[in-house]
């Protein structure tokens, strides 16, 4: 019986992908729906790494996310792996873009703003760390773009090697072996 109801899940998210292609708006919306709860778990694990004081909540990155990826044209998404690895691309872009307001609103003259603000911004260290990350990132794409998809996944996604595995299309093994030559290369980059 779960079997027939699983595959009847897979059929019914095949059948909003197709729409989702197509461009039509509201099969983006069902598609977030049906993946709701598996993507804010993966948003809820990307922000637990981050510093504290962090004020985005887990619903409001993937939402943020989600717009980014999905409002106003068609997507093209193969499966289910690839949205998951489409919105790790787009949490990573929200991070980095709230980052950089952060790093305005500590440019802001400290006399205009509100005292709340001045102890939260007290907190926002690690916004350089995701510049150093994301231009780290970019020089890894230079050299291997399956690099940063695997880094992208693990780190921002928060998936396992298995399941980087089955979004990208290789063996568990290579991914592994990737993951490690990826986090070298940042390693080197970042210090």
């Amino acid at each position: 019986m779960e079997g027939r109801s699983e595959a009847a899940g897979e059929g019914a998210l095949e059948a909003v992908l197709a729409r989702v292609r197509a461009g039509d708006t509201q099969a983006s919306d069902e598609l977030f729906v049906l993946l709701y709860d598996e993507l804010r778990r993966t948003a809820s694990a990307l922000l637990a790494s981050e510093s504290p004081g962090q004020t985005l909540q887990p619903t409001a990155l993937l939402n943020e996310a989600f717009l980014k990826l999905f409002r106003g044209k068609g997507t093209e998404v193969r499966d289910r792996a690839h949205v998951f690895s489409l919105t790790a691309k787009a949490m990573r872009q929200v991070l980095i873009d709230r980052a950089r307001a952060k790093l305005t609103l500590k440019r802001t003259r400290p006399e205009t703003l509100p005292q709340v603000d001045i102890a939260v911004a007290e907190f926002q260290h690690k916004a350089v760390d995701l510049f150093a990350l994301d231009e780290a990132l970019q020089a890894l794409a230079e050299r291997s773009e399956q690099h940063v998809q695997i880094v992208e996944l693990r780190f921002f996604a928060g998936l396992t090697v298995e399941q980087v595995a089955e979004v990208v299309g290789i063996s568990a093994r290579q991914v592994s072996r990737e993951w490690t030559l990826a986090r070298a290369f940042l390693r080197g980059q970042l210090s």
